[in-house]
C-alpha cells in the first residue's frame, strides 16, 4: 500500500531551493569575480541537503514550478507493511518486544507529536492518542515505527510515544523526522545513528553515543544536550541548531543559511564548512591545540584571539599540533572559542 502527500516536504525544499537561487544570484551580482570551489560546493549541499536526507524514500516523481522557482518535489509515497496492523486512534501497547528482541531501531515520524521516552523497564512499547496512522512492530530484530503522513489540511492532533529501555545498545539507529514536534528523553547508544530533521522542532534530551553519527537538519530548530561520537557529521541547511556536551573523535560540519551552536571537544581532526550561515564553536582546548587551514571568503571568521576577513582568503597556521581544524567559509561567519 502506498500513501501520497503533498505536504510538509514541498515547504522545506522551497525553502532551501529559495535560498540556493538567492546565494546564486547575489554572487552573480555581487562581481565576486573567481568563486571558489567552497561556494559552488555550499550552493550544491543547500539545494540537494533535504533531498539527499531522505534518500531512503521514493521521492521526487515530477518537478514541480512554485511561484517562478523549481522545486524538485511533488509527492512521495511511504509502503505500508502489510504483513502488520495499521494502528488507528488511541492504542496502548506497553509490551510490545523485550530488550533481547531488538537490535535496531527504524523510525519515520512524518506529522503530529512523537516522543522516544525511557520504558523504565526491559520492555519496548508504544502508545498513541488521536493518531491518524501509524505501524509499531518488530521483524528480523528491527523495531519498526511508521507515521503515514496526512495532508496539512488534516487539524487533527497526533501524539505516538514510544517507550525504549533506557540505554539500550542497537547497532543501527534511523530516524527521520518531519513531525510538528519530536522529543527524545531516552538515552540512545550504539554503533551507527542517522537522524534527519526536516522540520519541526526537535529536541534530544537523553544522551546519544553512538560510534557513527550523522545528523541532518532541514528548517525548524533542533536541540541535542549530549552527544558522544567517535565519528561525528553534522548537515545543517536553513535549520536553527544547538548541539552541547559534545564529545567526538573527528567532526566534519557542513552548514548552509541556517545558524549552528556547538559546544564540547574533540580529540582527532575537525572539518567545518560554512556557506551564508553562522557557526559558533566553543572547544574545551586551548587555541594552540590545533592548526588551522582556512580558505573562502567569509564575512567574519574569529578563532580565539584572531579575527580573519575578507573576499579571498588563504591561511594556514601551523601550531605543530597533531590535530587540524580545516574550514571554508564563504559569506558566512564563524566564531571559535576556547576554554582553556
Amino acid at each position: 500500500m502506498r500513501r501520497k502527500i503533498k505536504s510538509l516536504f514541498k515547504i522545506a525544499i522551497t525553502c532551501v531551493t529559495v535560498g540556493a537561487i538567492m546565494v546564486i544570484a547575489g554572487l552573480l551580482m555581487g562581481g565576486a569575480g573567481e568563486l571558489s570551489k567552497e561556494v559552488t560546493e555550499l550552493v550544491h549541499l543547500v539545494r540537494v541537503g533535504v533531498s539527499e536526507s531522505v534518500e531512503r524514500i521514493p521521492l521526487l516523481e515530477r518537478i514541480t514550478n512554485i511561484n517562478g522557482f523549481t522545486v524538485d518535489i511533488d509527492e512521495f509515497s511511504v509502503k505500508i507493511n502489510e504483513e502488520y496492523e495499521t494502528i488507528v486512534g488511541d492504542y496502548t501497547n506497553l509490551s510490545l518486544a523485550d530488550a533481547s528482541e531488538v537490535t535496531n531501531m527504524d523510525i519515520s515520524v512524518f506529522n503530529g507529536t512523537c516522543r522516544i521516552v525511557p520504558s523504565g523497564n526491559d520492555c519496548f512499547g508504544v502508545q498513541s492518542v488521536g493518531a491518524e496512522e501509524f505501524q509499531c512492530y518488530v521483524a528480523d530484530g528491527t523495531l519498526y515505527l511508521s507515521v503515514v503522513p496526512q495532508d496539512l489540511g488534516n487539524k487533527e492532533e497526533s501524539e505516538i510515544t514510544l517507550y525504549v529501555p533506557d540505554g539500550h545498545t542497537y547497532q543501527k539507529v534511523f530516524l527521520f523526522c518531519s513531525a510538528e514536534q519530536v522529543e527524545i528523553s531516552a538515552s540512545l547508544k550504539g554503533d551507527e545513528l542517522s537522524m534527519s530533521s526536516i522540520c519541526g522542532s526537535n529536541m534530544v534530551n537523553g544522551e546519544i553515543d553512538f560510534d557513527h553519527t550523522t545528523i541532518t537538519a532541514g528548517i525548524g530548530e533542533l536541540s541535542v544536550e549530549t552527544l558522544v561520537a567517535d565519528e561525528l557529521k553534522l548537515e545543517i541547511s536553513t535549520a536553527k541548531a544547538v548541539i552541547g556536551n559534545m564529545a567526538a573523535s573527528t567532526m566534519e560540519v557542513n552548514l548552509g543559511m541556517g545558524a549552528l551552536e556547538i559546544t564540547g571537544t574533540t580529540t582527532r581532526d575537525i572539518i567545518l564548512n560554512c556557506g551564508m550561515g553562522h557557526l559558533d564553536m566553543a572547544l574545551a582546548c586551548a587555541q594552540e591545540d590545533y592548526n588551522y587551514d582556512i580558505s573562502g571568503s567569509a564575512e567574519s571568521v574569529q578563532i580565539g584571539t584572531d579575527t580573519l576577513a575578507g573576499m579571498v582568503m588563504e591561511r594556514w597556521i601551523d601550531n605543530g599540533s597533531n590535530k587540524k581544524i580545516t574550514m571554508s567559509c564563504a559569506m558566512g561567519s564563524v566564531k571559535i572559542e576556547f576554554k582553556q
